[in-house]
């Protein structure tokens, strides 16, 4: 980006990383986030290696600072870069992810080498969508889904692996749109078909066991995630009943990786809305696991 600075080391350091590994993509280093008022984060680069598949799932769920790797071009189609389909450029970046891990392992070098600034209004890149109806977002979230399904569909895995891909993918695309139904308080929740045909998944499809413990992990928390915050989309409506149904989609997730479904937070506000009658008998016991 034309205001983003870089360590004068930044190559050299990368560089030597991808002469170790000839197999890899890319290389990543930490990015030293700076906020307008001053407020600093960190988002570590990552490691993403192993199985092409494994690769995608970590990319999309678990991605690093791909957007700040340097990328040895002989492993790269020369079409992978940021989605051109897109409109207003939200999650533009997600396809290029899928892409970057397809065709090859990212490294990781712990160094701070890169320092970018965020939520500045003289930026190139519209730092917020804070305000913009779903409904004028998700053409972008549309072609980003197209192009992380082709991408997917092109690669030698099994049908299994595919399978796990295309749900990564959609607890990816599908997070972002959630989050924003729920701070833009949407009037209804968008279908995931709506998306993509190939989204319409209930829970976590069978041939998770086919994977790593650590992928398996990566796809089960993500998809804790997102009924969370589906949950707390329908505990703001006092929609008891949804809450609940949501809920349930991912309790077995959350038991096969020793996590509550729900925040304790959000657990709270739950049980505070409850009467007796609102609540299955099947799922009176649940609630005592979040405490």
């Amino acid at each position: 980006m034309h205001d983003d600075i870089i360590d004068a080391r930044y190559v050299e350091t990368l560089l030597s990383k991808l002469i170790e590994r000839p197999d890899a993509a890319s290389a990543q280093c930490d990015v030293l986030h700076v906020i307008q008022t001053g407020r600093q984060y960190v988002a570590s680069g990552r490691t993403q290696d192993g199985p092409v598949a494994e690769r995608v799932i970590a990319g999309l769920l678990v991605p690093g600072a791909p957007l700040r790797a340097l990328i040895r071009k002989e492993r790269v189609d020369e079409n992978v870069r940021l989605a051109s389909t897109s409109e207003r450029g939200w999650e533009a970046h997600v396809p290029f992810q899928v892409a970057l891990l397809a065709a090859g392992p990212a490294l990781r070098v712990p160094e701070i080498l890169y320092w970018r600034p965020s939520g500045r209004k003289e930026g190139l890149v519209e730092s917020s969508w804070t305000g913009v109806p779903i409904h004028e977002l998700i053409g972008d979230q549309r072609g980003n889904a197209k192009q992380c399904l082709a991408l997917i569909d092109g690669l030698s895995v099994t049908p299994t692996e595919a399978t796990m891909m295309r749900f990564a993918a959609y607890l990816r695309l599908m997070l972002p749109v959630r989050t924003h139904e729920v701070i833009e308080r949407a009037a209804a929740l968008i279908d995931p078909s709506e998306i993509s045909p190939a989204f319409e998944f209930s829970t976590v499809p069978t041939g998770l066991g086919e994977l790593s413990p650590a992928a398996r992990k990566t796809i089960a928390a993500a998809f804790v995630n997102l009924i969370r915050v589906e949950t707390s989309y329908y505990l703001r409506r006092g929609s008891v009943k949804d809450a609940i149904r949501a809920f349930a989609r991912a309790r077995p997730a959350a038991l096969a990786i020793g996590v509550p479904v729900l925040s304790r937070r959000l657990a709270g506000r739950m049980l505070r809305r409850f009467r007796p009658l609102d609540v299955p008998d099947d799922i009176h016991g649940w609630f005592s696991d979040t405490h």
